[in-house]
């Protein structure tokens, strides 16, 4: 039973192995061919703009796949939100970028559930991880809307670490999708109206900075009211 035992845990491990070298092999396949298409001039201004509004489908299509990849490998979509918001308006733009963004973050969601998952379940046994397990399982819609309503938190890595999570998968994809709304529609709204990739507004950036100082105080806020309630929790068990 022991060597059964044994040859099942290796069996799993060289699993999780090949799992890994997948997925590292993907993620240089599709830097490679975005490096590619940069060098080629594909990601200068004026042939994105020539392609979206000579193709409205396929660019539409395009820039919800380019998007979505660019979610999974955790590259900066700052660039992409404010190009929505200018090429098809706040909500055409915004609704297009949080479809895309959803899409990213399950996939990235289910490569770390998938891949890591278990071998993290491994390490993390203790009975305080335990019950913060059970609160995510429970409450999970809560700390997604916190975590997507606050442009604070880098989007890639997050998708992440929800997946190391007990959160379900569609409780992970509509709240995801629900809660990225208005901060898309918001960044969108500034690409239309400050017209950033013609005239290069500064206003933008002074917004956005406004946005970033406002994202700060409500997380500072809202780890001290949560730090508060668990040292009153300590407290009151002693």
């Amino acid at each position: 039973m022991e060597c059964w035992g044994g040859r099942k845990k290796i069996s799993s491990l060289s699993s999780l192995g090949r799992k890994r070298i997948v997925l590292v092999l993907a993620f240089s396949c599709v830097g490679f061919v975005m490096w590619g298409l940069d060098r080629s001039g594909t990601f200068e201004a004026k042939s994105i703009f020539d392609f979206l509004y000579d193709k409205p489908v396929s660019g539409v299509l395009v820039f919800i796949a380019l998007y979505s990849a660019s979610v999974v490998v955790m590259l900066p979509t700052l660039p992409l939100n404010l190009l929505a918001g200018y090429v098809w308006g706040v909500w055409a733009g915004g609704i297009y970028v949080a479809i895309a963004v959803t899409l990213g973050s399950l996939v990235s969601f289910w490569l770390a559930r998938s891949i890591f998952g278990k071998l993290l379940a491994r390490q993390f046994k203790s009975q305080s991880f335990s019950k913060f397990e059970k609160s995510l399982g429970k409450h999970g819609w809560k700390y997604i809307a916190f975590v997507r309503l606050n442009p604070i938190f880098p989007t890639g890595p997050v998708n992440y670490l929800f997946g190391f999570t007990a959160i379900r998968s569609h409780v992970f994809l509509i709240s995801t999708f629900v809660f990225l709304m208005p901060t898309s529609t918001l960044i969108a709204y500034l690409g239309e109206t400050f017209e950033t990739f013609v005239r290069g507004d500064v206003d933008v950036a002074v917004w956005l900075h406004r946005l970033m100082f406002i994202s700060f105080l409500i997380t500072l806020l809202a780890v001290v009211v949560l730090g508060s309630k668990i040292f009153l929790q300590g407290r009151h068990h002693r």
